[in-house]
């Protein structure tokens, strides 16, 4: 699935989505795996805004993706502004 549909999915909060695809949606965002620490996955970005997520087989909860998705909002709202400038 490519990281536009993984972002759609994540909008639309589903019980749960794989660490493969919150990889992708927060590379795409400029975030990078700093650290694992047993189950907990730690991202961080330019600005130094980190998020710790904690993964057990291979899934996020929701209530994780809750947390994602406000830390990505703001920038996929800066992103569609500049799309949207273009046209």
């Amino acid at each position: 699935m490519g990281v536009k549909k993984n972002i759609k999915k994540l909008i639309s909060l589903p019980t749960e989505m794989s660490i493969a695809e919150i990889k992708s949606i927060l590379a795409y965002f400029g975030y990078n795996l700093i650290n694992v620490k047993g189950s907990h996955f730690q991202f961080k970005n330019d600005t130094s805004t980190k998020i710790t997520i904690p993964v057990h087989d291979g899934f996020v909860k929701k209530v994780y993706l809750k947390i994602i998705k406000r830390n990505i909002m703001p920038l996929l709202c800066a992103e569609q502004s500049v799309t949207k400038d273009k046209t």
